[in-house]
C-alpha cells in the first residue's frame, strides 16, 4: 500500500493582516512561506485563508506551487481558516493531507479546531502549523463608518507604548 497523503498536499495559507506581524527578523507570513516551500510533496493545492477562501492552485506540480508561493503576500483581510480547510478537503476528495499555516487568529467562519476534528474523522491527515508566537503588532480591529463621522478602533498588541500614524 502507498501513502496517498504524500502524493497530494493541500496547503491552507493564512494571508490575513495578523500574519504581517514581525516576529524576529521576519514576519509570520514569511516564516509560513518558508515552511511551505520545504513541504511541497506530490500534487499541491494552495488555498488562501482570507475572508472568502480562494483556490490559487489545484493539484499542480511542485515547481508551479513554488512559483506561486514566491509571488504571494499577506493582505489587509480577515481570516477564515476553518472554511478554507473544508475547501481543501473538497479539492482532495478524500485523497491526501491538509497542512494549515497560520497564526490561528481567525475572525470569520468555522473554528479551525472544529474543522480539524471534522476532517480527521473523515480520514484526512490534518496538520496545524502555528506561527503565532510573540510579535510586534498594532492593527485596526474595527471600523465604524458613518456619513459625517467615522471611528477606527486600534489595538496595540505589544507590551510597550507605540506611536502609530494613520
Amino acid at each position: 500500500p502507498k501513502d496517498v497523503a504524500v502524493s497530494n498536499t493541500a496547503l491552507v495559507v493564512d494571508v490575513s493582516a495578523s500574519m504581517q506581524a514581525k516576529s524576529g527578523q521576519s514576519t509570520r507570513f514569511e516564516k509560513a512561506l518558508s515552511y511551505a516551500k520545504d513541504n511541497l510533496k506530490g500534487d499541491v493545492s494552495i488555498i488562501l485563508a482570507q475572508s472568502i477562501p480562494a483556490i490559487l492552485l489545484e493539484r499542480g506540480g511542485r515547481s508551479q506551487a513554488f512559483d506561486i508561493l514566491k509571488s504571494m503576500g499577506a493582505k489587509e483581510t480577515t481570516s477564515n481558516i476553518g472554511d478554507a480547510m473544508v475547501l481543501a478537503s473538497d479539492i482532495l476528495k478524500g485523497d491526501g493531507r491538509i497542512v494549515v499555516l497560520s497564526d490561528f487568529a481567525y475572525t470569520e467562519g468555522a473554528d479551525p479546531l472544529v474543522s480539524k476534528r471534522l476532517l480527521t474523522a473523515k480520514g484526512y491527515d490534518v496538520s496545524l502549523v502555528d506561527f503565532s508566537g510573540k510579535a510586534e503588532n498594532v492593527g485596526i480591529t474595527d471600523l465604524l463608518l458613518g456619513r459625517f463621522e467615522s471611528k477606527a478602533f486600534i489595538k496595540n498588541f505589544n507590551g510597550k507604548e507605540k506611536i502609530v500614524t494613520l
